[in-house]
């Protein structure tokens, strides 16, 4: 009932933020009053602003894991807001977003962000609250979260995948903290096959393996894109790959059909799997199948893992409440919460390490093969409108019948420094 409560006073609070305010006081913090165990109080609201519009969340799914956050309705409560998706209305969610960053360059905004940049799988080539995280970062628009981090007794820092958690710490240190994230593999039934090359190597060395998992996974044209590492280097504002190069790596990866046809199955779902970087969510194929899987991912030129970052939280600098804020996102990041309703609804893979794997059938040679990719993993990356472009890049190539490959590289690779440039 306290919920209940709590949920209808949020909604009026937020119609009518100057009656919620403290009486004569002149505060930027809403409040609202509640019923705590110590009787009616008047509480500071941390307000979060939600674009998870990826991934198709059940109505509660933010509520239920966030009102679980410690202090939440004795010292604080929570509100949220929900950005436009693109599929309701793009034209709604273009003008939600400038106002929101307009709010936010004036020192105001919500205090917490969790976001989940566009993603090309799901259509979508939108725009974003950061576009280019990274940026947020430099920027100052964004709370660096040491200090919090360091004190917490909730979080398992040292559970958390490092390389993937490195993404959002800049020179300042942690501001933005994943909550998921994928990256290109192929997933082999060993009811049917037998993976004989050792693991990792190069990009270059699945070309010439003699394993036909190993080079049908790296011939792959579609995953191109995690050949490369980092490709953004934003303190110069230019790309760290050049189109040449990019162009002579698509070239090297054709004719899959004809080169590996025991590859081309009648049921592909139980046999052979694809999980691109956000396929390997819960909506993964390779779970129908169940049974255990020899997992080849497409490793980059430097001999890594590219991982993609999907969901991720960060808090605004202009807050208020930082110490309320911070136990909103420790509350994401905990065990508990990395196997809520919510992060398995997600996109992508939790960063816990503890937390099983989402998609496939929970053995423990499946779990032990992925641990060890976690290792391999050298370079995480956020989606940007960088990334989108790469994406049409690739598939402009796909859809080609006959074209230029160089031009259509040199096409996208121009738009891509001017974005680049522009960031």
């Amino acid at each position: 009932m306290k919920k209940i409560i709590a949920i209808i006073l949020t909604i009026v609070c937020l119609l009518t933020l100057p009656a919620c305010q403290s009486g004569g006081q002149e505060s930027s913090v809403p409040t609202m009053k509640a019923a705590t165990d110590e009787g009616v109080k008047e509480l500071p609201v941390v307000t979060v602003l939600v674009d998870l519009c990826q991934s198709d969340l059940t109505t509660t799914a933010v509520s239920d894991l966030l009102n679980s956050t410690p202090g939440y309705g004795e010292e604080f409560m929570i509100a949220t807001e929900t950005l436009p998706d693109f599929w309701t209305s793009d034209e709604q969610r273009q003008a939600a977003l400038t106002q929101l960053k307009t709010e936010i360059l004036a020192g105001k905004g919500p205090d917490v962000f969790l976001c989940e940049n566009p993603i090309m799988e799901n259509g979508n080539m939108g725009g974003a609250v950061f576009e280019f995280p990274r940026q947020a970062m430099d920027s100052h628009l964004l709370l660096p979260l040491d200090k919090y981090i360091e004190k917490s007794e909730r979080l398992e820092w040292d559970r958390l995948a490092p390389r993937i958690m490195e993404a959002g710490r800049n020179g300042e240190g942690q501001q933005i903290l994943p909550l998921t994230f994928g990256f290109d593999v192929m997933c082999f039934n060993k009811e049917n096959f037998t993976l004989e090359a050792e693991l990792p190597m190069t990009s270059d060395e699945m070309l010439e393996s003699s394993d036909p998992m190993v080079r049908y996974t790296g011939m792959f044209r579609m995953g191109v894109r995690s050949v490369f590492g980092q490709i953004e280097d934003y303190e110069r504002d230019e790309l760290l790959v050049s189109e040449k190069e990019i162009a002579a790596r698509i070239e090297q990866f054709s004719g899959l059909d004809e080169e590996f046809p025991q590859f081309q199955l009648s049921d592909p779902i139980n046999q052979r799997s694809i999980l691109g970087n956000y396929a390997m969510g819960g909506t993964a194929k390779m779970g129908l199948g169940g049974g255990d899987y020899w997992l080849v991912p497409r490793y980059n030129v430097e001999g890594g893992i590219t991982a993609t970052v999907g969901a991720f939280a960060a808090i605004n600098r202009n807050t208020k409440l930082p110490g309320e804020s911070f136990k909103v996102l420790e509350t994401m990041l905990t065990s508990t919460g990395q196997t809520s309703g919510l992060l398995k609804q997600l996109n992508g893979q939790p960063v816990h390490m503890g937390v099983p794997c989402a998609g496939w059938t929970h053995t423990e040679g499946n779990y032990s093969q992925f641990s060890a990719l976690l290792e391999q993993i050298n370079a995480a990356v956020f989606r940007t409108p960088v990334e989108q472009e790469f994406d049409r890049l690739t598939r402009d190539v796909n859809a080609a019948e006959g074209g230029d490959i160089e031009d259509i590289v040199h096409e996208h690779y121009m738009k891509m420094q001017m974005m680049l440039a522009e960031s």
